[in-house]
């Protein structure tokens, strides 16, 4: 998951290094990874707002993580919780049919 984000907050990167490696005539157009007004000049704080893109997506997919995770656990727990029933179910059952034939378990 941390992978994928990395890559993706790669993206804006990617005209900056191809402007050193493989230079053009003019410079290429500042590329962002979220498409929205931030209501200020985009150029002049163009890393302010990569840096916000970058928590942003940190924060993201650190939840997603946590969340998922959280899920998984309480569905081993869930499945924990009915594995415990069926053994007790088991003896339950064992129980009942010595009690029933007058079985002596000692």
């Amino acid at each position: 998951m941390y992978f994928t984000g990395v890559m993706f907050c790669c993206m804006p990167i990617v005209p900056m290094v191809l402007d050193i490696v493989s230079p053009l005539n003019e410079s290429r157009p500042a590329v962002y990874m979220f498409q929205g007004e931030y209501f200020l000049n985009q150029e002049k704080f163009y890393y302010v707002i990569l840096l916000h893109a970058y928590v942003s997506i940190i924060v993201a997919v650190t939840l997603l993580l946590a969340i998922d995770t959280e899920y998984a656990t309480h569905v081993f727990h869930s499945c924990a919780i009915f594995g415990v029933l069926r053994y007790y179910c088991n003896i339950k059952q064992i129980l009942n049919i010595c009690n029933i034939y007058n079985i002596h378990l000692s």
